[in-house]
């Protein structure tokens, strides 16, 4: 959620802050796994 609301405020929009954070955590030694990532899901406008 850190890199999403990053994305966010260096006006991104809600699409590319969830995909750019998605692939940010791919990158991340830690948590490229997609348990860590993939269940956030945008609903709504």
């Amino acid at each position: 959620m850190e890199y999403f609301y990053k994305n966010i405020a260096n006006g991104n929009t809600y699409i590319d802050a969830l995909r750019n954070a998605q692939l940010q955590m791919t990158n991340h030694p830690l948590f490229n796994d997609p348990k860590h990532w993939s269940n956030f899901i945008l609903v709504g406008q």
